[in-house]
């Protein structure tokens, strides 16, 4: 098929103003195209409302306050602005060049002509800012060059392919020589280098430059994307890797495929995908806690001792780039599978960023008790690619051959394709009942195919006009070949059934309820860990539908626990997801309180006065952490009272447990608060927890 410029423009960029532009032909075959933005609509829906929410929330940035570091770099007037702060104020993993990109594909996905403005004015304003030497970061002291480049590169290609700004390329090609000259090439120190290929090969593309492509082949990953291939991915050396990143790199052999045309890199990501789906997501479709790629023991460890289970906005954006390659250059419809996880479970079940630009950077799987909220740090990496990825949303539900249509996700919308009109309604995933209307002026024969999604104990059923047809299913798709007239309707049923699947491959527990692709969790009433649902096989015999609430239930003989959908849980609002009746007499998270400047994800403090504060109801009490040389004393209070004194000082690092036993059976309240004094042997006084745990 002619898939050099019709997957340029269509899939890798979808550039209604490149037709002029030098066009590089690919040598990487493909067999499906994705739509442009503008044929996708999006229909009243919960993804609808946040692609609107989003979009508003970054057009009320002002862009001073956005250009705000770049102009004191050049000592330009600030015209009143404010710093941001965090991340974006710090120039560390700043979110410009992605906010560029999310800017221009929301006008893409919207039409908002807003979103065109103002990325057109960013861009004059930023380039404004570009120094003689084509040094463009924020401040003199860039803390991530490779990364901020790159997004930067991003933004630019994005502007001028969405929004026609075509002074992006000019800057583009300054930045760019800037970088060559001046980027290490030291990758054990230069951060994530290895995004880098993905953009740079589409600059190429677009501009048929050599330097673009001999920049970005510098950068290939060749020994991790060897690794992959083989399957040993891990060893002596390389015992983790930075979970999103690593695959976000899988878009750069992607990149590196349709360019040369090596099978070795098709084969790379194919292989890609299994290994995530077999060895690190979870049924969710999240990965990598604490932001890590480990061995399955690793994973499981890190699980029980963090709240940061998946870094959801990173994570879906890589998982919506790799997954789009796959399907346009396989024509498989398992890749949507993991799309789907990710718009239910994953970025489509995150809640809307603070004012101040504080996103939920991540999802929270700890077995004991989790709840949504926003990180601590203002506009982190993922304030930028939540933008890009909530607009690509229109990008993620349909592809097209020359001559059919595919369906990959069912999410209400309009496709428009060669006079053709498409619409997609449903209460999806509340039920598994779709329904879809063609609109033509003149019949015509073609296929329409439906993604047969993994999750399906039975197959699919469809009615045309309310008459059911048989189907072919073949490559992970339902097959109607008919020819189609104008009106017709089609519904689609998918039986929905519940299922626990374990949360890592190799391990019992922990587990997870499912309800179809959908990720359950349990609201208690009383604080009692849902222990029942893990008690048989098939825990749903005793659900109950809970009035007026779609895929809400009741468990009987239990009314206090709520059965729902992970992505209906509101912010701290707290929820069990990941089951395991070991964890069950530790404290949930809402009823502890630190107070102090505490280190939220290792969880230690070396702050006089910092405390931990928990209620519980029980007969007892216990703290575990860790010896150290290093370790200081913590006071003890209960209900009140000063009652003892604790040490976590030892000159071997080893397991730490401070229990109090013997309490009167009913609600306590416990303050552990660090002191001044310490061991004289001690050469700190920091102090750590791992768990906090009720004895009944």
């Amino acid at each position: 098929m002619k898939n050099a410029y019709t997957f340029l423009v269509l899939t890798a960029l979808c550039c209604p103003f490149c037709a002029s532009s030098q066009v590089v032909a690919l040598k990487g075959k493909t067999v499906l195209e994705t739509f442009s933005y503008t044929d996708v609509h999006l229909l009243d829906s919960r993804w609808k409302t946040q692609q609107q929410e989003t979009k508003n929330y970054y057009l009320s940035i002002p862009n001073d306050d956005l250009l705000k570091g770049f102009r004191e770099r050049m000592h330009k007037p600030t015209n009143g602005a404010i710093d941001l702060g965090g991340w974006y104020t710090q120039d560390l993993w700043t979110p410009f060049g992605q906010i560029i990109s999310g800017l221009s594909r929301m006008y893409a996905a919207t039409g908002d002509e807003a979103c065109r403005q103002k990325v057109n004015s960013l861009i004059k304003g930023w380039a404004e800012c570009i120094d003689s030497t084509g040094y463009f970061y924020f401040t003199r002291d860039n803390k991530s060059t490779h990364y901020t480049y790159e997004k930067t590169i991003c933004g630019l290609i994005d502007a001028y392919t969405y929004t026609g700004n075509k002074d992006a390329l000019r800057y583009l090609s300054v930045i760019t020589d800037w970088a060559i000259k001046n980027l290490s090439r030291n990758k054990m120190w230069a951060g994530e280098w290895y995004t880098l290929p993905e953009n740079l090969y589409k600059a190429y593309l677009i501009t048929g430059d050599k330097k673009y492509y001999n920049f970005a082949s510098e950068w290939e990953y060749a020994e991790f994307w060897q690794k992959i291939r083989t399957g040993e991915v891990f060893d002596k050396d390389h015992k983790a890797y930075h979970a999103y990143s690593h695959l976000n790199t899988f878009s750069s052999a992607s990149m590196a495929y349709l360019i040369k045309g090596n099978d070795e890199y098709r084969q790379t990501i194919i292989d890609a995908y299994k290994f995530f789906r077999d060895k690190e997501c979870f049924p969710t479709g999240g990965f990598g806690p604490n932001e890590m790629l480990t061995p399955q023991q690793e994973i499981r460890n890190a699980l029980y001792g963090t709240d940061r289970s998946f870094e959801t906005q990173c994570g879906s954006w890589a998982v919506f780039k790799l997954c789009k390659y796959l399907a346009t250059i396989t024509g498989d419809g398992q890749y949507g599978d993991w799309v789907e996880k990710m718009l239910i479970n994953g970025i489509g079940a995150s809640i809307p960023m603070s004012a101040d630009g504080r996103v939920m950077y991540y999802s929270d799987y700890n077995p004991r008790e989790g709840f949504k909220k926003n990180t601590e740090d203002p506009w982190s990496c993922c304030t930028g690619t939540r933008i890009q990825a909530i607009a690509d949303y229109n990008q993620q539900l349909y592809f097209h051959s020359q001559s059919n249509l595919y369906i990959s996700q069912f999410i209400p919308s309009i496709v428009n394709w060669h006079g053709i009109t498409l619409t997609q309604t449903s209460q999806f995933p509340a039920n598994g009942d779709i329904h879809f209307k063609v609109n033509l002026a003149a019949s015509k024969s073609f296929s329409i195919n439906f993604r047969q999604p993994g999750w399906l104990t039975k197959p699919a059923v469809f009615l045309v006009n309310g008459r059911q047809v048989a189907v072919n299913s073949s490559n992970n798709w339902y097959t109607l070949s008919r020819v189609w007239h104008n009106n017709d309707v089609v519904e689609m049923i998918m039986p929905m059934q519940f299922s626990v699947k374990r949360m890592i491959a190799d391990y019992d527990y922990p587990k997870m309820l499912m309800y179809g692709p959908v990720a359950m969790a349990v609201r208690s009433a009383d604080d009692s860990y849902p222990s029942e649902i893990l008690n048989t096989d098939a825990p749903w015999k005793k659900f109950i539908p809970a009035t007026g609430e779609a895929n809400t239930w009741r468990l009987e003989g239990n009314s206090s626990l709520l059965i729902r959908p992970f992505y209906d849980f509101k912010e701290k609002e707290p929820y069990v997801m990941v089951l395991d009746s070991t964890v069950r007499n530790q404290i949930g998270s809402h009823n502890i309180t630190l107070s102090g400047n505490w280190h939220l994800f290792y969880r230690f403090t070396s702050d006089t006065g910092a405390a931990i504060t928990a209620k519980f109801k029980g007969s007892g009490f216990r703290l575990t952490g860790t010896y150290n040389n290093n370790a200081g004393k913590f006071s003890v209070v209960l209900d009140g009272k000063r009652i003892d004194d604790g040490d976590e000082y030892n000159a071997i690092h080893s397991p730490f447990e401070y229990k109090l036993t013997g309490l009167k059976p009913g609600e306590h309240t416990i303050t552990i608060t660090t002191i001044a004094d310490r061991n004289k042997s001690s050469k700190g006084n920091i102090v750590n927890y791992a768990t906090i745990e009720k004895i009944d």
